[in-house]
């Protein structure tokens, strides 16, 4: 079941695998915390609800793109 969770870097599993949502300040600050814990994490993609664009070599895809079987 997909669901929103609000939580930091540490709190991820060693090796999970996440989306971000929301490409803005928060996003990216999250983006940040995740590259420099020692979790091992992978973001798979930024998820926004009105943009499209490249980040640092990462997708922003606009949520209602994403099938819901990719976001499980």
């Amino acid at each position: 079941m997909l669901q929103e969770q609000f939580i930091d870097a540490s709190s991820l599993d060693h090796g999970e695998k996440v989306a971000i949502y929301g490409y803005g300040g928060k996003g990216l600050e999250f983006l940040e915390e995740i590259r420099s814990s020692d979790q091992d994490v992978q973001v798979a993609f930024f998820l926004d609800t009105f943009k499209t664009a490249r980040h640092e070599g990462l997708a922003v895809r606009k949520f209602s793109d994403v099938p819901l079987d990719e976001l499980k």
